[in-house]
């Protein structure tokens, strides 16, 4: 009995691929259970990483709260499986080091002693850092190159990493996770270019705004461009019967 609810609760995880581990149990647990069940933690807190960005995107104060205490649980759950797989995978996971560098980059950078301390330099930016002119240091569009907005689009990054590879049996959950992270990602630049907008969502309207003003200036080019190509072709044509003539 006791047996047979392990299987079932082994079936319900995530497979993690460990097949050779340095040590066979962890904490008193098998350690392919152990990996499976981290995994699968993982894989949740990858899940809960959308509404953690979105909530600390977002201009309200409670949602802002809501958004750092998830932000340091999910990064608690990946750093807890990044310990967990070194432990487990032999050579201290030096193979799976080399293929979750984009997981080790978030946990750098995601750490709430980091942000913290960076927080408490509020001009500390990322683009004075770079070789630009003085009039892009100080355009608007820069601002998204300050820590805070690249240290979301690494989150979103690491989300699409994860789910892709943790879920990818369940592809209607991907692609809905992918185009999630997608419109979160244009909702937090357009949070930069609009500056009043309460959540990424209501940002969204700049990108309607900007489509429109696209459409608007084709439609201009196409109306003013017809005319010299009717009498292009009006030319060409002629000049073409008289030749056969």
């Amino acid at each position: 009995m006791k047996e047979g609810g392990l299987m079932n609760r082994t079936f319900r995880l995530l497979d993690s691929e460990l097949s050779d581990p340095e040590y066979p149990t962890l904490f008193g647990f098998d350690a392919k259970i152990v990996a499976d069940f981290s995994l699968t933690a993982t894989a949740c807190a990858a899940l809960a990483t959308i509404p953690a960005v979105f909530f600390h995107s977002s201009q309200n104060e409670d949602l802002l709260v809501m958004g750092d205490v998830l932000g340091v649980i999910i990064w608690l759950i990946f750093l807890a499986e990044t310990l967990i797989m070194i432990r487990l995978h032999q050579g201290w996971g030096g193979e799976w080091l080399r293929s979750h560098k984009l997981q080790l980059t978030v946990i750098f950078l995601a750490n709430p002693f980091l942000i913290f301390a960076i927080g408490r330099f509020e001009t500390l930016e990322l683009f004075p850092l770079l070789p630009l002119p003085s009039f892009l240091q100080s355009a608007k569009i820069m601002k998204i190159f300050k820590f805070s907005k690249v240290l979301k689009f690494l989150h979103l990054g690491e989300v699409a990493t994860k789910v892709r590879f943790a879920l990818s049996h369940v592809p209607w959950l991907v692609n809905s996770v992918l185009f999630a992270s997608v419109i979160l990602a244009l909702g937090i630049v357009g949070a930069v270019l609009d500056g009043e907008a309460a959540t990424p969502i209501h940002a969204l309207d700049v990108w309607l705004e900007i489509g429109i003003s696209v459409v608007s200036s084709l439609l201009q080019v196409i109306l003013l461009s017809a005319p010299i190509c009717f009498v292009f072709i009006f030319v060409y044509r002629r000049r073409r019967l008289i030749v056969k003539e």
